[in-house]
């Protein structure tokens, strides 16, 4: 009996230096991290009132049999505008290929009408992507929002001014193309 009472405290004791022990290397390693990388923090989660417009727009309930007239509308809406511009693109393409006036030909029209159908494929698809993702339990409760600041703005906000300010520049820049067969803007 006492060397099993024995037995039991120096197992004890080794149970304790080697948690001892992983505890300082686990401290060693988060100090070795931060000097590595900086100061490490855990990204925060996804605020209530996003969740809430994500869920929304995406048919997204608690309920399962609760009908969900938002994200239904935005589906329709996103599909009905997918296939309208596929249509009139189709349709554009087509004239401007019979077109005198043009040097458009069946490849360009085919190339112009298999990408817009890619894309308008692509925006039917992500929504329901989106959908199967933000259900999955695993994926909702590793989802964080990762932001960085650069010059003390955020990163996204940055981004897309910088897109907004690129598409407006190239709007302005190619409004003598657009416009071509209107003299007041055409350039002689």
């Amino acid at each position: 009996m006492g060397t099993l009472c024995q037995a039991v405290a120096v197992s004890s004791v080794r149970t304790k230096y080697c948690v001892d022990k992983v505890r300082r290397m686990e401290e060693l390693n988060k100090e070795e991290l931060s000097l590595i990388k900086g100061r490490t923090t855990i990204a925060r989660r996804i605020p209530n009132w996003l969740w809430t417009i994500l869920a929304s727009s995406l048919g997204i309930s608690k309920e399962s049999k609760k009908t969900q007239i938002f994200s239904s509308l935005l589906y329709f809406l996103t599909f009905s505008s997918a296939a309208v511009t596929f249509i009139l693109n189709g349709w554009f393409c087509a004239y401007d290929i019979v077109s005198e006036h043009t040097r458009s030909d069946i490849l360009d029209g085919s190339v112009s009408v298999m990408l817009t159908s890619f894309y308008c494929s692509l925006g039917v698809y992500s929504q329901g992507l989106a959908y199967r993702l933000l259900v999955h339990p695993k994926i909702l409760d590793m989802l964080r929002l990762h932001s960085k600041k650069v010059v003390k703005l955020n990163s996204a906000f940055l981004i897309g001014i910088l897109l907004s300010s690129f598409v407006a520049i190239f709007n302005v820049w190619s409004i003598s193309n657009t416009y071509k067969f209107n003299n007041k803007f055409h350039s002689k």
